[in-house]
Parts: structure tokens; C-alpha cells; sequence
């Protein structure tokens, strides 16, 4: 049942026995400092963050690698999203299915369009991971008043710089240095955790607790580097 999902194997000398709260012998392997993850890639230059300098190049200056990028994404871009409810879905379960529709794909439904959040999502496929932060409003809707997303506003993965986790390797925060506006035409340079719960955190390729992920360009560096 439900409370049996919560439950996980406990070790006590011979035996075994439940406990509700999961417990963890191992470790994943990958190495974290304090946020910073290092070991990821046998070439220093391609080692997140630096890597994303020369990922950037590539799918920049490179006509062949461009178009195998929007390959990948652009079957994704040019579909058509909707929220879908269950077969013969109860009065409740279709009004949250059209307020789901209503309030994250429809025409000014967030801050930026679908298109644009989407766009943004699929960096992770250059980089090898995209992060977008959950921003919250309260606002009057066709449901009532609701809070919604105002935005699922981008943080490059050229800002990210640690991935703070927990024993268990579970990422806690999202670790960024990047330019804070001051809504004055300037800013300063500041290093951001953002909580892990509220960020919308996508992983290419994730190993272990590497939350940086892999590029797809990771494999082309070489014959691009040659060329």
C-alpha cells in the first residue's frame, strides 16, 4: 500500500528489518566538495563549468553541429503540448486538467511563452543540463483566485557553478554566480544558492550525482577540435 512505499531495508547485524526512514549503506561515487563536483571528465578543458565555453563555440561557430542540435529539437519544438487528462477522467481530474492547460500553456498564461520556456529546457542537450526557477504568483484566473506560475525563468548553465546535495546525494541547492539586476540599468556579480525545490532541474546523461550532466557534443569535441 502507500505507507509500504515509504519503508526501506535496514541492516542489523543478520538481519533485516523496515524502517520509514530510507537508509543508505553506499555512496554513488561521484566526488562533492562542498558543491563543487570534480572528476567528471578525464579532459580538464571539458570539466563543468569550464566546458560550457567550449560547448558554446561548437554549437556557435559550427554549421554541422548547430543542425544536429536542432535535430534533436526541433520535432519537440513544433509539436503541439497539452495537458491530456485520464481516460474518463472524474469532474475534478478535468477542471485540474484544463487548469493545468490554461495556466502553462495558453497564450499569456506565464511572463514568457511556452516556445521560449521550452527553448530554454532543451539547453540541456548543448550544455548537458538547463535550469529554470519556479516563480510564484497569486492571481485572479477563470478558476478563481489561484496561485500559478508567474515564470519558469531561465539560469543559464553558463552561471552554474555547485550543486550542493545531502548524505544521500540528493541535490538540496542550486549554486549560481551570475550578474543580479538592480533594476537601476546596472547589478553585481553574486553567488546564489537557490533551493533545490524551487528550481525545475533537467539532467542529460546524469551519473551518479553528477548534476551537471553530459553534452551531446561532449563525443563531437574531438572530431570538431581536428577540424
Amino acid at each position: 500500500g502507500p505507507m509500504a512505499e515509504t519503508l526501506a531495508l535496514k541492516s542489523v547485524g543478520a538481519t533485516t528489518r523496515i524502517t520509514r526512514t530510507p537508509q543508505e549503506i553506499g555512496a554513488s561515487g561521484t566526488e562533492n566538495y562542498n558543491g563543487w563536483l570534480v572528476g567528471l571528465d578525464y579532459n580538464s578543458l571539458l570539466a563543468p563549468p569550464h566546458g560550457f565555453t567550449i560547448y558554446d563555440e561548437m554549437r556557435r561557430s559550427d554549421p554541422q553541429v548547430h543542425a544536429s542540435l536542432e535535430i534533436l529539437k526541433l520535432p519537440l519544438l513544433s509539436a503541439t503540448w497539452e495537458v491530456q487528462p485520464p481516460d474518463t477522467p472524474t469532474p475534478q481530474e478535468q477542471e485540474l486538467t484544463d487548469f493545468c492547460q490554461a495556466m502553462l500553456l495558453e497564450q499569456g498564461a506565464m511572463t514568457e511563452t511556452w516556445d521560449f520556456i521550452l527553448r530554454h529546457m532543451l539547453l540541456l542537450l548543448d550544455f548537458g543540463c538547463s535550469t529554470l526557477e519556479k516563480a510564484y504568483v497569486l492571481k485572479e484566473t477563470p478558476f478563481g483566485e489561484k496561485v500559478t506560475l508567474d515564470r519558469l525563468a531561465p539560469r543559464l548553465p553558463t552561471t552554474l557553478e555547485r550543486f550542493r546535495v545531502d548524505e544521500r546525494g540528493k541535490l538540496t541547492h542550486v549554486v549560481q554566480r551570475a550578474l543580479k539586476q538592480d533594476g537601476q540599468g546596472g547589478g553585481t556579480y553574486r553567488t546564489i544558492a537557490i533551493p533545490a525545490s524551487r528550481v525545475l532541474h533537467l539532467v542529460h546523461r546524469r551519473e551518479g550525482d553528477n548534476y551537471f550532466g553530459e553534452s551531446m557534443l561532449r563525443s563531437a569535441y574531438k572530431p570538431w577540435l581536428f577540424k
